[in-house]
This record gives C-alpha cells, sequence and structure tokens, in this order.
C-alpha cells in the first residue's frame, strides 16, 4: 500500500499543468477562432493576457468593444462604426456618420431622409413641403408653399367645406373643440339659447338649455362640456351633454358680471374651469376649479383683476392662466402644490391666449398694437414681436407637439372698424407666416355688403389646424344670412 501511494505521488508531480483540475468559473477554450491569439477573443492574445467582458473590462491597447457580443476586436465591422473605443452601431440609411462620444450619429442620409439628433428621419414629401428641419429626431416641413399652411410634420391646403347657411337657430360661434377622435364641437348662439353642433354628425343641433357666453371642450366620449355665464340670472356654471340634451350644474350664483368658464382637460381625465366674477369690471376675482365633474369649493388665484382668463394644462396636470391684471398689466400664474404663484407677463396689452411648448414652457399670446408673444425663460418671460400685420382681433393660441404656435387674427376694413373682412392663420414656428382663410370686401354703402363674423380654431391629434368661422350677408332687400365656414 505505501508503495502505491509513493508512486500515484510521483506521478501526479509530473503531470502537466493542464491535467489539474479546473475552476468552473474559468472559461476554457477549445482552441477554436475565439482561443487564436492576437483575435480580440477571449483566449491569450499574447500580450499581457485575457480581455474579455467589455465594456466593464477595458480592451487592450489598439482594441474596440463589441458591445453587443462583449468581446473586443481588432477593428469593428460595418455597420458598426469605431466612436470612444467602442463599435457603435450606425443608423439605418445613413450615407455618412460620425460620433457623438460612444454612438455613432448621421451626418448623410439617403434622399427622401435628414439626419434628425443623430438618426435618418424621413421627411415628408408632398409637393407643398418647400423646405425641412428638424424637431427633435423628427423631420418636418420648415417652409410650406404659398398656398398651404403646417399641419403637423408637412403642409396641407386646407379647404373651406362648402359653407353654408349655420344651422337653424344658430347665429354666431363662441367657441370649437376637437374630440380625441378628431370630430369638431361647434358651440354658437341662438334665438333659444346656447347650441352645440356636432358637425361630423350631418350638423346636429342641440339646446343647452341656457343663455349667455359660453366656453365648450369635450368629455373622454367626445360629448359636450359647455361652460357658461347666464347674466339674466347672474349664474356661472356648465353643462353636460347626456341623452340628447344637457344638464346644467351651477358653480355660483349672484355674480353681477362675470365671465363664461373656460374648459382644459388634462391627462388626467379631469377638466379644469377659469373664470373671472364680481360685483363690476373693477372688482373681478379670478376663481379656479381643479376638478370641474367633481366640483368643490372653488379657489382664488387672484383678486382684483381686471380681464377674462386663457387657460392651459400640461403633461403633469398643473394649471396655467394668463389674463388682464391691474393696472392694465397681463398676468400669468401656475398652480403648482396647491399653490398659486401670480407674476406679470407683460406690462401693456391685452391677454389673448396661452400655450405649453412641447418641454412645458408657457407662452403668452398679448394684443398690444399687433400680436406679442412673451415666453417663460426659467426666470421672466420675454416679448418677442412677429414681423406681422397689427390684427384687430387676436384669437386664441394653440401650440402643436413640434413647437409650432398657431392664432387667428382679423383685419378691420379701412371705412368701418366694427365690420371685420378678413381672417388669417398665423403660424410661428421655424419660419413666421400667415395664411388668409376667408375675405370679404365689406363696403359701407351700397344695395349689398358682407363681413366676417366670429371664428375659433382647434388642433387636432395630427396637428392639423381646424378653423370654424361664420360670415353675414346683407341683400339688397334688407335680409341677413349667416354662412359657417368649416376651413380644415
Amino acid at each position: 500500500m505505501r508503495r502505491f501511494i509513493l508512486l500515484l505521488a510521483v506521478a501526479l508531480a509530473g503531470c502537466p499543468q493542464g491535467i489539474r483540475g479546473v475552476d468552473p468559473s474559468e472559461e476554457v477554450s477549445d482552441g477554436g477562432p475565439e482561443g487564436e491569439p492576437g483575435d480580440g477573443g477571449s483566449g491569450d492574445d499574447g500580450d499581457g493576457g485575457p480581455a474579455a467582458g467589455c465594456p466593464e473590462e477595458p480592451c487592450n491597447t489598439g482594441q474596440f468593444c463589441d458591445v453587443p457580443k462583449g468581446i473586443c476586436v481588432d477593428a469593428c465591422v460595418a455597420p458598426a462604426a469605431a466612436c470612444d473605443r467602442t463599435c457603435a452601431l450606425c443608423p439605418d440609411g445613413a450615407t455618412a456618420t460620425g460620433c457623438d462620444g460612444g454612438r455613432c450619429i448621421a451626418t448623410g442620409c439617403a434622399p427622401g431622409a435628414s439626419p434628425c439628433a443623430g438618426v435618418c428621419a424621413r421627411c415628408p414629401g408632398e409637393g407643398g413641403v418647400l423646405q425641412t428641419g428638424c424637431a427633435g429626431d423628427e423631420c418636418i416641413a420648415a417652409r410650406c408653399a404659398d398656398n398651404q399652411v403646417f399641419c403637423g410634420r408637412t403642409c396641407c391646403a386646407l379647404a373651406d367645406s362648402s359653407p353654408a347657411a349655420s344651422p337653424p337657430g344658430a347665429s354666431e360661434p363662441l367657441d370649437v373643440a376637437i374630440t380625441r377622435d378628431g370630430s369638431p364641437i361647434l358651440l354658437t348662439t341662438g334665438a333659444a339659447g346656447l347650441v352645440v353642433v356636432h358637425v361630423a354628425d350631418g350638423g346636429i343641433a342641440l339646446d343647452v338649455g341656457v343663455r349667455g357666453t359660453a366656453h365648450v371642450a369635450p368629455d373622454p366620449d367626445g360629448r359636450a362640456l359647455v361652460g357658461w355665464f347666464d347674466a339674466a340670472a347672474g349664474k356661472v356654471g356648465w353643462s353636460a351633454e347626456a341623452d340628447g340634451g344637457f344638464q346644467a350644474h351651477e358653480i355660483s350664483a349672484g355674480a353681477v358680471q362675470a365671465s363664461p368658464p373656460v374648459l382644459a382637460d388634462g391627462a388626467d381625465g379631469k377638466v379644469r374651469a377659469a373664470w373671472v366674477e364680481g360685483p363690476d369690471s373693477a372688482h373681478f376675482s379670478l376663481r379656479f376649479l381643479s376638478d370641474l365633474v367633481a366640483g368643490g369649493a372653488p379657489e382664488t388665484v387672484e383678486n382684483p383683476v381686471a380681464g377674462y382668463p386663457h387657460l392651459a394644462v400640461d403633461a403633469g396636470g398643473r394649471a396655467h392662466v394668463a389674463y388682464g391684471g391691474s393696472g392694465g398689466t397681463v398676468r400669468y400664474a401656475v398652480r403648482s402644490d396647491g399653490a398659486w404663484n401670480p407674476v406679470t407677463a407683460a406690462s401693456t396689452g391685452t391677454a389673448a391666449g396661452i400655450a405649453l411648448a412641447p418641454d412645458g414652457t408657457p407662452v403668452v399670446l398679448v394684443g398690444d398694437s399687433g400680436p406679442v408673444l412673451y415666453r417663460w425663460n426659467g426666470t421672466r418671460f420675454e416679448g418677442r414681436r412677429p414681423a406681422l400685420a397689427s390684427y384687430s382681433w387676436l384669437g386664441e393660441l394653440r401650440a402643436d407637439r413640434w413647437g409650432r404656435l398657431h392664432f387667428l387674427g382679423q383685419y378691420p376694413t379701412s371705412d368701418d372698424t366694427y365690420r371685420r373682412n378678413r381672417l388669417d392663420l398665423v403660424q410661428i414656428g421655424s419660419a413666421d407666416g400667415s395664411r388668409t382663410l376667408l375675405s370679404t370686401s365689406y363696403r359701407r354703402t351700397g344695395s349689398s355688403r358682407s363681413y366676417l363674423g366670429s371664428a375659433a380654431l382647434a388642433l387636432d391629434e395630427d396637428g392639423r389646424p381646424v378653423v370654424a368661422a361664420l360670415s353675414a350677408y346683407h341683400s339688397s332687400s334688407g335680409t341677413t344670412t349667416v354662412y359657417l365656414h368649416l376651413i380644415r
């Protein structure tokens, strides 16, 4: 027995080291391609030992990390490029590439695409697109043909959908809203009070059941919510569409003067409302409801104020309000953590609208001898006056997800400032511009004449403008016909 043990010990002592036990955690090369020296594999490269498991473990000098495979290589193979000692996958369709740190970016693209944020983004190719640009990683229209406007990423020609006499009893549009499926809802006044028209349903008109001025917004199911002020009754309230009619809800009573609540819904499905009320226009108080349907006690944003509010809701559910302040100023307030912090947006002018840029930055539209846009820079509002006409009337401000701003402007005629004869859609983006949507030839004297009434603007989910407007025609016989124009 002693002799056997001695012989076994001698035999083991003379065996090559490769016969010893192997740690299961160690990788064993089978002599295949990955074990060949100098090929960047996990075997011995003949220059200081293995270099595996990149990028956690650095590669040897002159090598690059193939991140998907987790190995070091001597050269990157297309469609990857060497960027910061990494084989970075380059964007599809790139005709020229460069590096942004360890990322391969497109600097040139095949026809029909453009490098945007390092990728090849397909550009709109419609005939009305004269120039393109980038908005993040999207290629969008930057300039349109003279007869077209910006419609989301591209350009389009808006058309008046066969103007016809407005629905029976409807005399003037007060507001227009767009449902989630892109259907317009028109709010008008009529002989019997407020009227809601679902344009997509063949012009079905529904009496709201109250009189006064109002605003409209859709609920998640496409039904109309109407905020109103009944001056005769001194009541501020709202009405919800249900079962072919409307159910009225009172918010406050006893207001001698007030504005109808403006409505804005958020991503959480709640509808916010803002309005002013008081014993007279010199003692307005700005009021707010964070959930119109749930109700509750209204909050006071600021008191006193001097002008009607405009409302927007950001992606986080915060409400932003622009309104007329005391002393002829334009004020702005945001509701954050249940509190309001009003600041002055403009020292002069009239608040005409508010919108939020894609990053949530508030922009306030002010009428001050023409349109002026005030944008929040992080500490205060900075004004910019576009090189546009001095419109006598400005509509609500709308923003699309590409950062363009949209609003309506109307001109008076040269001989009668109380009659408007031109309606423009103004679009502010990489290039400011406007396009006349409607025009009439109003004359103070003559046997017949026509002029424009009020108008409203909305954007559908694709960023396409939808405009509702009225024109009136006075015939030589003394009759008046009001025409509804739906331009989209």
